[in-house]
This record gives structure tokens, sequence and C-alpha cells, in this order.
């Protein structure tokens, strides 16, 4: 009984302890010059507590900038999209106003007895149709006729073929994708790369919107196809008017980059795309081109403002330890 007596309680036990620490803390701070103590009371009542506040305050502050530029970003690729869209579907209307022209009809469904007699026809009539003109104010790279009419004659706008197949056209391809587009009767959106043994004056890819002329039955001798080729200097300046993206690019349905800002080559072969090459801390935002067979993709790296940050919060506490240092 006596023995527990003597052996000390917790209660006693942590009096003990905070006894021996504050003796221990006297200790050292009696050992301590005056310049000593004013260190440390200045680290512990001013530079610690400032620095756990700047790194809170700029932890909040880069999240919330994080999240304000991710707004932003989506806001900037919505109206990306919203522009190609209007775009393409121009493109559309173009070619449905074509495909509504019974003159149009009229002309390449008429069995021409001549070269003259067509050429005549086409310089009073044909040509017309695809006069700069025509296509004003929309951003077509090329526009051609495809016929079997065998009495018509090739040229710049139209071409003789003896069996359309969408897909090839009559070209030596390496790559051809072509999808209906959603909605529209008769009309396709094709992504094709042409081997060409010789040098072209358009580059070997294209981007195409193709229209089945076949709109009037009277006219139906001969089986004909407009194809418009979409400007792809257009597309590119388009993309790379923003700073926001580390890249932005328009993909087909296979996965094919067919035009880019940066990264990917905007002529010859597609390159295509994998979702591997995302790097770490790297966000893929893509969209849908309203009812078109492609997909608006654009990449944003994160770290751009974590960099930003960190250099800025570095000199912010360098600057601020200065001033109280002085």
């Amino acid at each position: 009984a006596d023995e527990l007596k003597r052996r000390p309680q917790p209660k006693n036990r942590k009096c003990i302890i905070m006894k021996k620490i504050r003796k221990s803390l006297k200790y050292f701070l009696d050992n301590l010059s005056f310049a000593q103590k004013f260190i440390i009371l200045f680290l512990c009542v001013i530079v610690i507590p400032m620095v756990i506040q700047d790194i809170v305050y700029y932890k909040q502050t880069e999240k919330r900038i994080q999240e304000e530029m991710l707004g932003k970003i989506n806001e900037t690729l919505d109206d990306k999209a919203e522009k190609l869209n209007t775009f393409l579907s121009e493109t559309i209307y173009l070619a449905k106003e074509y495909y509504n022209n019974e003159t149009l009809y009229q002309c390449i469904d008429h069995e021409y007895g001549s070269d003259l007699e067509y050429l005549v026809q086409y310089q009073t009539i044909l040509q017309n149709f695809f006069s700069e003109t025509s296509l004003h104010p929309y951003h077509i790279g090329n526009m051609l006729l495809y016929s079997n009419n065998n009495t018509l004659l090739n040229g710049a706008h139209i071409k003789k073929i003896n069996v359309i197949n969408l897909e090839e056209l009559d070209e030596s391809l390496s790559y051809s994708n072509l999808q209906p587009v959603e909605g529209e009767k008769g009309i396709y959106f094709r992504v094709s790369h042409e081997n060409s043994r010789f040098q072209k004056l358009s580059d070997s890819r294209s981007l195409s919107i193709l229209c089945m002329l076949d709109h009037y039955q009277q006219y139906a001798r001969y089986v004909n196809l407009l194809r418009i080729d979409i400007d792809l200097g257009y597309l590119e300046g388009l993309l790379m008017d923003s700073s926001l993206f580390d890249n932005l690019f328009l993909m087909d349905s296979k996965g094919s980059v067919m035009i880019a800002a940066h990264q990917y080559s905007n002529s010859g072969p597609l390159d295509s795309f994998s979702s591997e090459e995302i790097e770490d801390n790297t966000v893929l935002l893509s969209r849908n081109v309203g009812k078109f067979p492609v997909i608006l993709c654009g990449i944003y790296d994160m770290r751009t403002i974590s960099q930003e940050f960190s250099q800025s919060r570095r000199i912010s506490f360098g600057v601020s330890l200065l001033c109280l240092l002085f």
C-alpha cells in the first residue's frame, strides 16, 4: 500500500513532465543572448505564421484560378466548335443550292453532239456556277462536279468518271474515311489523302463535302456528284487563333488528325491521335462539331498556372521577408 502511494499518479506524472519541459526551456533561454532571443521571437511570431498563411492563401488562390481557367477554356472550345459547325453548315447550304438548281441539271444531263457545243454551253452557263462570285463568302478550297456523261469535257470544275465510288472518286488514296452527315440525305463528309506521283498545286490531303445530285428525276440519265473541298488554311487559322491551349486539333471518326494548331502535320499523310500521348497534369477536352462526324480536341497543361504561381510565391515571400528585415 505504501509503495502504491509513492508511485506517481497519471495526473501528477503529466505535471512532472511539464515542469521538466519548462525547466529545460528556461535553462535554454537563460543561456541565449538578447539578439538570439529576438531572432527566435521574430521567427515564431512573424515568419512562421506568415509562411503558413502564404502557403494556404496561394493554394486556395491557385485552385480558384485553375477552376476559372478551365471554365474559360471550356467556353473557348465551345466557341470554336460552334464556329466550325457554322462553317461546315454553310458549306452544306452551298451544296444544297447546287442540289436544287434545275439549270445545272439541264446542262449536265444534256447529251452534247460535239465538243464545241459543250464549250459554248460551259462558257455561257456552266462557268458561272463555279465563279468566285458564286462561292463568295464561303471559304472553299475547290469545287468539282463528277459525272458519267461522256459528252462532257474534263476541266477545272468538271470531271468525267465512269463509276462514281464515293470513297475513291477515281483517285489513288492512302487514306479515306467517308461518313454520312447526320440528318442530311445524300450528303457525306470525306477525309482523304491521295498518293500523288507528281507535284500538285494543292495539297494531297482533303476534307470534302460530297452531295449526290439526284433531286430532279427527269434529269436522271447520268449519275452526278458535287464535291466541295474545304479550305484547310482557313481551318488552321481558326484553330491557331487561341493562346489558351497547348494544342487544338480536329479529329475524324477513325482518330486521324485532319488539321491542328501545333504538333501534328497539316499536310501529307494524316497523323493518328492516341490518348497515351497525354502527359500527367495535362487535360484533354473534346467537343462534337454539330451533326458532323468530327471531334474538336483541346489540350491544356495544368502545370502552366502552377509554375507561374510557384515563381510568384517565391518572389512575394522574398520581398516580404526583406521588408521585415529592414
